[in-house]
C-alpha cells in the first residue's frame, strides 16, 4: 500500500522551517510536498474538513462566507485527491503539513483516512511534542509578532492577549496522542520531543526529513519565522497597543511587518522568557501526565520551571512596558530619534510605537512592493516546476 506522511506539527517546533525547505528544497524523487499552492498547508487541510466558521488566521477575507468555504472544501477535496493519485502513479510518498492538524477531532481525522483509504493510501504521521512552558513562551511571542500586521484604531489599547492558547486541546498532550494513536495506530506514529540540543546540527529539518527518509541537501535548508527577543516582544507589545493604523494592503503590510521583525532580531536582546508564575497556573493540570508522556515518547519530559527566574524575564503584565536601556539606544539609533526620558511607564511606550513606526517604514515604498512581488513570484514558479 502507498504511503502519505502527513506532519501535524506541534505548534512552535520549526513547523515553518520544514515547509519551507519541503516547498522551496525537496528534490529526493521519492517523495511530492503538496500544500495547494502554499507554503503552509494548514489553510488546506483544516478547510477540508471544517464544520464550522473558518477559523480566521486560515482565511482573513471570507471568512464568514459559508458557501465560499464550501466551494473550497470542494476543490481542495478535488486537488487533493489528484495528487495523491499521480503521487501512487509515480510510486512517491506524498508529504502533507498542517499544524492546525494538530487540533483535529475524531470526525476530522476518519474523513481524511477515508480519503486516503479510496486512493489506497496509509498515513505516516510526524509529531513534534513541545515541553509546555517553551510552547507557552513560543506561542505568546508568536501572536505578539503577528497581531500588528493588520493594525487597526479599533484593536489598540485593548486587554493583553492571554497566555493560554485559545484551543486548550494544543496543551492536553495525552489526550491529543491517544486520539491519534486509536485512529491511525501507534505503529504508524511519529513521535519526536521538540529539543534541538537532540537533533543533527540543532536542526529539526535535518531531524524531519531522517525520521520520514528524505534525502535533502544541507544548503537547502531553509530558517523561517525565527524568535526574538525579550525587548522586541516588549518593543511590539508596545506598537500593538499605542501605534499608527496600518496600510490595508495586505501584501505589503505583511511585507513591512517580515521586515520589521527581521529588523528587531538583529538587535542585540536576551531571549523572551516567562516567569514561572506567569505559567505554572497554566501547565499544573497537565502535570500529571508526564509519566505517560516518558514512557511513551521514551525520553524524559520533565522541565525546569524556574530555570530563567532569576534571569531578564516577564513576571508581571507591567514588566512588557518596561524597557532596558541598550535596546532603546539602538532603537533610537536606528530611527535616529531621541531616547525616551525614562525607560519604563506608559508614556515611554507610546514615544517606542512611534519609533517602531518609523523603523517599520524604513525601506522606501517601491522597495516593499518589489520584494513583495519577488516573493510571490518565486512560490509561483516552484508550483508550476514541482505542481506543489
Amino acid at each position: 500500500m502507498n504511503r502519505c506522511v502527513l506532519h501535524i506539527g506541534m505548534p512552535k517546533t520549526g513547523t515553518s522551517s520544514i515547509q519551507d525547505t519541503l516547498y522551496f528544497g525537496l528534490k529526493d524523487p521519492r517523495f511530492s510536498y503538496y500544500s495547494a499552492g502554499e507554503v503552509n498547508g494548514s489553510r488546506m487541510l483544516w478547510t477540508l474538513y471544517s464544520k464550522e466558521k473558518l477559523p480566521f488566521h486560515l482565511w482573513r477575507k471570507n471568512v464568514d462566507n459559508v458557501q465560499y468555504a464550501r466551494k473550497q472544501q470542494v476543490r481542495y477535496q478535488r486537488l487533493l485527491t489528484r495528487q495523491l493519485k499521480h503521487a501512487n502513479l509515480q510510486h512517491r510518498t506524498l508529504i502533507l503539513s498542517g499544524e492546525d492538524s494538530w487540533v483535529w477531532d475524531e470526525d476530522q481525522i476518519k474523513q481524511f483516512i477515508e480519503l486516503l483509504s479510496t486512493e489506497k493510501t496509509k498515513a505516516q504521521i510526524i509529531a513534534y511534542i513541545r515541553p509546555w512552558k517553551g510552547f507557552l513562551e513560543s506561542n505568546f511571542q508568536q501572536i505578539i509578532k503577528g497581531r500588528t500586521v493588520f493594525l487597526q484604531r479599533d484593536t489598540r489599547g485593548t486587554a493583553p492577549p492571554p497566555l493560554k492558547p485559545n484551543d486548550p486541546r494544543k496543551i492536553d498532550y495525552r489526550s491529543r496522542i491517544e486520539t491519534l494513536d486509536a485512529h491511525f495506530g501507534n505503529g504508524n506514529l511519529i513521535l519526536r520531543k521538540f529539543d534541538p540540543k537532540d537533533f543533527q546540527d540543532g536542526c529539526v529539518v535535518q531531524d524531519f526529513c531522517k525520521q520520514i527518509g528524505v534525502s535533502i541537501a544541507s544548503h537547502s535548508i531553509r530558517r523561517s519565522n525565527d524568535s526574538i527577543g525579550l525587548n522586541a516582544v516588549r518593543m511590539l507589545y508596545a506598537y500593538k497597543s499605542f501605534g499608527q493604523e496600518e496600510t490595508r494592503i495586505r501584501e505589503l503590510a505583511t511585507w513591512q511587518h517580515f521586515q520589521l521583525t527581521l529588523a528587531l532580531g538583529d538587535m542585540p536582546d536576551t531571549p523572551f522568557r516567562l516567569h514561572s508564575e506567569m505559567t505554572n497556573p497554566i501547565i499544573e493540570p497537565y502535570l500529571t501526565q508526564i509519566p505517560w508522556l516518558e514512557d511513551r515518547l521514551g525520553v524524559s519530559f520533565q522541565e525546569d520551571f524556574e530555570k530563567h527566574d532569576n534571569s531578564p524575564c516577564i513576571r508581571t503584565w507591567e514588566d512588557f512596558f518596561r524597557f532596558e536601556e541598550p535596546s532603546l539606544r539602538w532603537l533610537a539609533k536606528h530611527t535616529k530619534c531621541n531616547m525616551p526620558s525614562s525607560l519604563h511607564g506608559e508614556q515611554t511606550a507610546k514615544e517606542v510605537a512611534k519609533m517602531i513606526h518609523i523603523l517599520r517604514h524604513r525601506l522606501p515604498l517601491v522597495m516593499n512592493t518589489a520584494m513583495s512581488i519577488k516573493r510571490r513570484g518565486e512560490r509561483a514558479w516552484i508550483r508550476w516546476l514541482y505542481g506543489r
